[in-house]
C-alpha cells in the first residue's frame, strides 16, 4: 500500500502541502507516466481549482502552497471553467482579471465552502465540473445564497454564544471556554468558535 503523506517529508518545501496540492501532485504523477497524456490547459484548470483550495483551508502560504497560490491565481481572470466563471460573475468579479488571496479568502471560498457545512457540498462540485453555462449560473446563484444563510446562522450563533459568556463564564477564572447547545447548526460551530478564540483570545 502507498501512503501519500507530504508530512512525512522533511522538506519544508512540501511539508505544510495542503489537501488539494497532494491531489494535484498525484495527478501530476500519475499523468506523467507511461500511456498518458500531459494536457497543459488540463493542467492550468487544475492549478486554478487547487489555488482556490489552498487558499480556502488557511494553510501557511509557504513553499508548494505558495508556489501553486501564485501560478494558480494569474489564470483565474481568463479560467475555462464555466462554474468559476459564474461564480466570478455572481460575486461582483465579471471581467476581473488580477485575483488576490483576499478574493479567495472573503469570497469565493466561503461560497464553496457554504453548501458543504450547511447543504449539500455535492452543488459544489456540479458547479465546478458543470459544462453548461446555465446549470453553472443557477448553481453559482445557490451558492451565494447558501452562504448568505451561512452567514446569518453564523451571526446568531456567535451572538448567542457571547450573550451566554457575558452571563455565565468568568474569564478571568476559566482557562477554557466550553459551550454547547442543540440550537446551534453543526455547520458553522466551527466558524464560530474560531470567531471567538480571535476575540477572546483563549479556546
Amino acid at each position: 500500500n502507498a501512503v501519500v503523506n507530504p508530512k512525512m517529508n522533511e522538506d519544508i518545501f512540501v511539508k505544510d502541502l495542503a489537501g488539494v496540492g497532494v491531489a494535484l501532485a498525484l495527478i501530476c504523477t500519475l499523468w506523467s507516466g507511461e500511456g498518458t497524456e500531459f494536457r497543459r490547459e488540463n493542467f492550468q484548470e487544475l492549478l486554478e481549482l487547487a489555488a482556490i483550495g489552498t487558499v480556502a483551508d488557511s494553510v501557511p502560504l509557504v513553499g508548494c502552497n505558495r508556489t501553486i497560490v501564485k501560478h494558480g491565481l494569474k489564470g483565474l481572470g481568463d479560467t475555462a471553467n464555466i462554474g468559476l466563471a459564474a461564480l466570478f460573475e455572481v460575486e461582483g468579479f465579471k471581467n476581473k482579471k488580477d485575483f488576490d488571496v483576499a478574493d479567495i479568502s472573503f469570497k469565493i471560498a466561503p461560497c464553496i465552502n457554504a453548501v458543504g457545512r450547511i447543504g449539500d457540498a455535492g452543488d459544489a462540485v456540479e458547479l465546478l465540473i458543470s459544462d453548461s453555462l446555465q446549470q453553472a449560473w443557477e448553481m453559482a446563484k445557490k451558492l451565494h445564497r447558501e452562504n448568505a444563510v451561512r452567514q446569518n446562522l453564523d451571526g446568531a450563533v456567535f451572538l448567542e454564544v457571547l450573550e451566554i459568556i457575558e452571563k455565565e463564564i468568568d474569564l478571568e477564572r476559566e482557562k477554557v471556554i466550553v459551550l454547547a447547545s442543540d440550537n446551534w447548526h453543526p455547520g458553522v460551530i466551527g466558524i464560530t468558535a474560531a470567531r471567538l478564540v480571535q476575540r477572546l483570545n483563549m479556546p
